[in-house]
């Protein structure tokens, strides 16, 4: 039978070996053995089991699959099989409003990641429609895992910074990241009540670092950004620590430290093709890396 502490144990030993592979193979073969234990766990005869009965077989099945089809489309979202992520979170919709799960927090987590996928596909009014319908359903549930709650404010920032781009004026558009900007913050007082979520916090502090250069309030995003780097240096290896040095070395270039500047830049490269290989991320980090080398030559 599925279990979900024995499951994130596997999974994070899968990751270890930093084999995207193997990590797709152990999502889609527990995601098949899930489905063989639904069929063996279902009567052949209509008449064996009741609606209700077979409701809740349903129901459960459904809760521990979106368990895994949420790790699926992290892992899609990173190696940029975007078409991927948005075939299972369809199918995933479907399923679950046939359940009647549609207000439930599982499937506000589905919106949170699909949302996400909209945002790297650059379809923002998609993820921002998708965001507002995972808040409101967040609202309404008892007992909501905060730790989504913060996870909603980090990925509906971004999107907010995005369309600041498309604004007619710039009064508009600093209203968006200040809008942005005070969603992280109220990410970050979650996460740093709940305590042992360092990830979560630098994840944050790289935002709000992003957007203090946006502002014009350099002092502000140096700290943010030099606490990540700090979280990520004292937790050990995490796929999100390239993320905060590619922030920290842009406030170097703009301080006219280019060779420091080049060297995180490299060195967030090399983190982003460890576990994700040459994606988006890592070409971005590579010509910053040489445009900051070019400087230091002038």
């Amino acid at each position: 039978m599925f279990n979900r502490d024995v499951f994130y144990r596997q999974l994070d030993e899968v990751y270890e070996r930093r084999d995207l592979d193997a990590i797709e193979k152990f999502l889609l073969d527990t995601q098949r053995r899930l489905s063989e234990e639904r069929a063996y766990n279902t009567p052949s005869c209509d008449l064996c089991i009741t609606p209700a009965d077979r409701i809740a077989l349903n129901s459960s099945y459904v809760k521990n699959l979106l368990t895994v089809q949420n790790e699926l489309l992290s892992l899609y979202r990173g190696i940029n099989r975007f078409e991927e992520c948005l075939r299972i979170s369809s199918a995933m919709k479907e399923e679950m409003a046939d359940l009647g799960l549609k207000k439930t927090d599982q499937y506000a987590i589905l919106l949170l990641n699909e949302g996400t996928a909209y945002r790297m596909m650059g379809r923002m009014e998609d993820a921002l429609a998708d965001f507002d319908e995972c808040g409101t359903i967040l609202q309404n549930c008892r007992g909501t895992d905060p730790f989504t709650i913060a996870s909603l404010y980090n990925n509906r920032a971004p999107v907010l910074l995005q369309l600041a781009g498309t604004r007619a004026t710039q009064e508009s558009a600093r209203a968006d990241y200040e809008k942005a900007l005070a969603d992280l913050h109220k990410a970050l007082d979650i996460v740093r009540k709940i305590g042992n979520l360092r990830q979560e916090e630098a994840v944050t502090l790289c935002g709000i670092a992003e957007i203090c250069i946006l502002l014009g309030d350099d002092e502000a995003g140096e700290a943010a950004a030099d606490e990540a780097v700090n979280l990520y240096r004292t937790a050990g290896t995490d796929p999100h620590e390239g993320a905060a040095l590619n922030v920290k070395a842009r406030f170097l270039y703009r301080k006219k430290d280019y060779l420091q500047a080049a060297a995180l830049f490299r060195e967030a490269a090399q983190i982003t093709s460890t576990y994700y290989g040459e994606n988006d991320d890592y070409r971005i980090c590579m010509a910053n890396a040489l445009k900051a080398e070019e400087a230091a030559k002038v």
